[in-house]
């Protein structure tokens, strides 16, 4: 058996818009003498984000969590 490229995982509890329960994956894989930051949805490829992808990534869920919160009337403190 080949041991498992990704590294450093994290997984998260999620729905699809049908209210099915899944996943996202958030890791480091290894490729080519190195690591890239990938993210995978449930059973589907991950997709592998170059640093600063991964950085803006992370700016932008900030930055749409704080829409949300905007939007449902909650403040910044929860």
């Amino acid at each position: 058996m080949n041991p498992s490229p990704w590294r450093s995982v994290r997984i998260a509890p999620a729905r699809t818009p049908g209210g099915q329960a899944t996943h996202v994956v958030l890791g480091l894989v290894a490729m080519g003498g190195g690591h890239l930051v990938a993210i995978r949805v449930g059973d589907g490829e991950p997709a592998h984000l170059a640093r600063q992808g991964a950085l803006e990534l992370l700016a932008s869920v900030r930055q749409v969590i704080a829409e949300q919160d905007r939007l449902d009337g909650r403040g910044s403190d929860e």
